[in-house]
């Protein structure tokens, strides 16, 4: 990153680890861990720069809810999966929109309703 950056935060979420996610509008997602600061970015694999929603699920992998889609970064391999309207998803991602439940499940609140994605669908 070379220049100035303004960064507008729009959503975080913090694991258990105090592993930090900050969604900009923007700027991409911003992962604090420990001493280590990662921004990913279309460059990556994210949908687009807009995050509006984030979410650091407990197996690790980060969700970020974006208009018309979502992305989910795995940490661990580097690798970024994008679901757009092209997939099925409805509508554009609502802000602080996103939640798991105990059974690994993540709901993600959109202009469309509310979009359940079980874990067996997520992980194929």
């Amino acid at each position: 990153m070379e220049g100035v950056m303004i960064n507008r935060i729009q959503s975080i979420s913090v694991a258990p680890d105090r592993t930090i996610c900050a969604g900009t509008l923007g700027n991409g997602l911003f992962l604090f861990a420990g001493d280590t600061i990662l921004n990913y970015t279309t460059a990556d694999g994210l949908l687009t720069n807009f995050c509006y929603s984030t979410l650091i699920a407990s197996d690790g992998r980060i969700w970020t809810g974006h208009e018309k889609g979502f992305s989910v970064i795995n940490p661990a391999t580097g690798s970024v999966r994008t679901y757009s309207t092209a997939f099925g998803v409805r509508g554009d991602c609502l802000a602080n929109a996103i939640a798991e439940t105990a059974d690994g499940s993540v709901y993600i609140g959109t202009t469309g309703g509310l979009s359940p994605i079980t874990r067996r669908w997520s992980e194929s």
